[in-house]
């Protein structure tokens, strides 16, 4: 009975020092999830940033760029896709020149051979004819423009654009 004593006084020992271990290994890995969760929510800050800043833009409203802060490569991504909204919205700005152009050219022909069909004299063959004659002419020069435009969205993106060069360079 003496040994057996003993044997529990050593294990109660044993056993205090493996509960405190259990508490304050229960304690350090809550610590150090806190830690970490608190650390991957400030890292992951500016792409949560960029995130909704990128959500927030519009083809109407392109104007709006990603604060850039570091040197890190999330504030790389937030360059680059600073760049491509810019990008981007230089070439809507184009689309939206180039269609009021088309529509400026399509438009004047449809003005000029309404106005003379309205104005014109169907007694007069002269007229008549004179009157034929400019509307086919503004009809070609209308085909020719949707003949160009149609050209234009056939020629690639990538395609090889030609440079001077000196070859004695």
């Amino acid at each position: 009975v003496l040994f057996r004593s003993d044997v529990d006084a050593s294990l109660a020992e044993l056993d205090s020092a493996f509960r405190t271990y259990a508490w304050l290994a229960l304690a350090a890995t809550a610590l150090v999830g806190l830690a970490g969760w608190f650390i991957a929510a400030r890292s992951l800050r500016p792409i949560r940033r960029l995130r909704e800043t990128a959500s927030r833009i519009t083809v109407s409203d392109l104007a709006e760029r990603i604060p850039v802060r570091g040197t890190d490569d999330v504030s790389e991504l937030t360059r680059t896709v600073n760049g491509m909204f810019d990008r981007l919205e230089s070439s809507i700005a184009a689309q939206r020149r180039l269609l009021d152009d088309v529509r400026h050219e399509l438009k004047t022909p449809i003005t000029i051979v309404r106005g003379h069909l309205e104005l014109l004299d169907p007694a007069d063959p002269d007229e008549v004819r004179a009157t034929r004659q400019l509307a086919i002419g503004e009809l070609d020069r209308m085909s020719g423009l949707v003949d160009r435009i149609e050209l234009l969205a056939e020629v690639p993106v990538d395609a090889p654009h030609r440079t001077a060069t000196d070859i004695a360079q």
